[in-house]
């Protein structure tokens, strides 16, 4: 998936991670262009174990990419999640998602 970082932020206990309080996934939104509303943006999640092979992708650093609204390719896993359909069309565009993440790329310059 390639596009634009809208917003990104920690998630809470999840389902898909045992509802333990320290397993929580990066929610990421991803739009087809810098100023995409997140209720039309794919949500891309970064998953506990993800985070141990990629010490990188800190939460900090995806936020300061959210904040400049950079272009990004984001590969892994495309998966249905059945557990928000009450969001489609407020905070998210589709069930469909990038979950877990296994590469990303940032296409724009880097942050300072």
């Amino acid at each position: 998936l390639t596009g634009y970082l809208i917003y990104a932020k920690e998630s809470g206990p999840e389902s898909c991670n045992g509802y333990i309080d320290s397993l929580r996934d990066y929610h990421i939104w991803v739009g087809d262009s810098p100023d995409a509303p997140k209720s039309a943006s794919v949500v891309v999640e970064v998953t506990p174990r993800w985070k141990v092979v990629h010490p990188e992708w800190r939460l900090h650093y995806l936020e300061q990419l959210a904040k400049s609204h950079a272009k990004v390719r984001v590969s892994g896993w495309l998966m249905w999640d059945e557990e928000h359909p009450d969001e489609v069309g407020k905070s998210r565009g589709s069930q469909w998602e990038v979950h877990p993440v296994t590469g990303f790329e940032v296409l724009t310059p880097s942050l300072p």
